[in-house]
């Protein structure tokens, strides 16, 4: 698949829109026109979320608004318990989940290496807070707004994408084909996941943990930065074939690994038990990239225990 990034004019700044897309999808370069000032944003109606982002755009005579701003908010009240399962994971040294999705080292040139679970902590809890009581999102995410309107076309044009974020201002819109999908991250039910990690368990929950790492207030800000997190590869299989080839270190700049070591770490603990490496299909392949890594490299990851197979 192609190397997504899309590029949005606003105003006088140039900023990079990221999405999530199904296998197959085309994407393409976008420019989004100058606008007049934007009608204020408003909170979710009696939000019980701690730091939810706004909503701009929806019209409370719509029942389509109304219906389709639930579906956001309702996807999000499973964002911090991923968030949070991710974060034990990693804190839990006996736990080899980590190992699936990073290398156990952030290479920097010219510096020490780091050890790659407390530099993952670091980007994650530029977003979410395990130390605030109860756990939530950090107050960053309140400053990200859900569009109603499909700010850049992107949406539009590709009917497979699910959604896109304007990285520098906070903006993200959730596509049709992201409206229509399993919603939460709970409402899976574990008994029909099988034992490999895969695709049973994408959610918009899921696309929101995706999405949100794209700002650049999280790998741009994060200690000791990697820098600027983007797509470089998509889907689980590849993600977990990338940390095995040359492109290892890419992976802690690559949002869809942050996203797929989350949600492994989410279904782990919800479901109670530990899920077996994704399998590789040719769908895989078509999604992400994963032919640069050829299968004996798989077979050899699961025999050296580089990668976590239970």
């Amino acid at each position: 698949m192609t190397n997504y990034s899309l590029f949005a004019l606003v105003a006088l700044a140039v900023t990079a829109t990221h999405a999530l897309p199904k296998p197959g999808a085309q994407l393409a370069t976008v420019t989004v026109s100058p606008r007049a000032a934007l009608p204020a944003a408003s909170p979710y109606p009696a939000s019980p979320t701690t730091n939810e982002f706004k909503y701009r755009g929806y019209d409370e005579d719509s029942k389509t608004d109304k219906n389709n701003r639930k579906i956001v908010h309702d996807a999000f009240t499973d964002w911090s318990p991923m968030l949070s399962a991710a974060i034990a994971s990693l804190r839990d040294t006996d736990d080899l989940t980590f190992n699936t999705w990073f290398p156990k080292t952030l290479e920097r040139e010219n510096f020490s290496p780091l050890d790659a679970r407390g530099y993952v902590e670091g980007v994650i809890t530029r977003l979410f807070g395990p130390g605030l009581e109860p756990p939530a999102p950090k107050a960053i995410v309140a400053k990200f707004i859900s569009e109603k309107e499909d700010i850049s076309l992107t949406c539009e044009k590709d009917k497979t994408v699910h959604a896109y974020f304007v990285k520098d201002q906070g903006r993200f819109h959730v596509c049709p084909t992201g409206l229509e999908g399993v919603t939460g991250a709970s409402e899976i039910d574990c008994g029909k996941l099988g034992n490999r990690v895969g695709r049973g368990m994408e959610s918009l929950t899921q696309t929101l943990v995706h999405e949100f790492f794209h700002s650049n207030l999280v790998g741009d800000k994060a200690p000791s930065s990697a820098g600027h997190i983007v797509d470089i590869i998509y889907g689980s299989s590849g993600c977990m074939r990338m940390v095995k080839g040359d492109k290892a270190q890419e992976a802690f700049i690559n949002a869809d690994s942050y996203t797929w070591f989350a949600t492994n770490a989410y279904y782990n603990s919800v479901c109670e038990r530990k899920f077996s490496l994704p399998e590789v299909t040719q769908e895989d392949f078509d999604y992400s990239e994963a032919e640069l890594l050829a299968s004996p490299e798989y077979d050899a990851a699961l025999s050296d225990g580089v990668l976590a197979d239970v």
